[in-house]
């Protein structure tokens, strides 16, 4: 197990109730396997934090190899320092594969706005929303329902850091 859990490893952060309902990105700090506790980064979407208590339940999402897999996990303890903290979360009991999808999508914040056509009727602009992206795929939100098997031409900024 504790291969898969190392140092610098990004995982997301899923918060499935209250306030911060959402999905968040994080990076593993250790991994103790004796005590099975990790201690992970606070989460967040872009630069924006999230502010978390402890005892709030977690789903944990994280590539094993190139399979996605997710377990539950609850905050026990927030270590603060000056400039940061880190959370202290249960281990994994029990990993699930989280879906079909060979890569973990992370959220893009502030969704992107795009344009787009289609490539059969490339006189036609549309725009959508860039909500999240995978080595394998991207969530668009249009407005116009698109086939799935329509080829698309995507046009799109990345934010600047």
């Amino acid at each position: 197990m504790k291969k898969h859990f190392t140092f610098g490893k990004i995982i997301n952060i899923e918060i499935s109730g209250g306030v911060f309902q959402g999905k968040y990105v994080s990076v593993i700090k250790e991994y103790d396997d004796t005590n099975n506790i990790l201690y992970i980064s606070q989460p967040r979407i872009s630069n924006l934090f999230v502010p978390l208590s402890t005892g709030e339940p977690l789903i944990i999402h994280y590539l094993e190899g190139s399979m996605s897999c997710n377990f539950k996990s609850i905050i026990l303890d927030i270590i603060n320092f000056e400039d940061f903290c880190v959370y202290k979360i249960e281990g994994p009991d029990k990993i699930q594969k989280s879906d079909r999808r060979k890569h973990l999508r992370m959220p893009v914040y502030p969704p992107a706005q795009i344009n787009y056509f289609s490539q059969y009727s490339p006189t036609i602009f549309l725009q959508g929303i860039l909500t999240d992206i995978s080595f394998s795929g991207i969530n668009i939100e249009t407005q116009k329902k698109t086939d799935i098997s329509d080829p698309l031409s995507l046009s799109f900024k990345l934010p600047k850091h």
